[in-house]
């Protein structure tokens, strides 16, 4: 995942938003996603790896960068009905069960 290697927080941000949109409002669509990551680990166990660390740094909790980052690129209709506060623990959440679904594929 290139969101590590960003130096731009900013760009760092808007990638972690998408994933957590992608992951958030398109259920059907994470099915697969989870799916395609299943072949990923078994042909590229290191970079897949790799990626499950990353993204488990970042979403070790609710006041996590990963969190804060991504909350800070809500777009102002987004999840209107959501506080701040809320929004985060959503976010949150959301990597939170995803990295539960991947962790069946890690490698030791």
């Amino acid at each position: 995942m290139v969101f590590v290697r960003r130096k731009d927080a900013v760009k760092k941000a808007k990638d972690l938003y998408y994933i957590f949109d992608i992951l958030a409002n398109l259920p059907d669509l994470r099915s697969d996603i989870v799916s395609e990551f299943r072949n990923l680990a078994e042909s590229y166990a290191p970079w897949f790896n790799a990626l499950f660390k990353n993204l488990s740094n970042f979403f070790e909790e609710p006041e996590s960068e990963g969190v804060l980052l991504a909350l800070e690129q809500r777009p102002t209709n987004a999840f209107i009905e959501l506080g701040d506060d809320q929004l985060k623990h959503f976010i949150y959440g959301t990597f939170n069960d995803f990295l539960k679904e991947l962790m069946n594929y890690k490698s030791v």
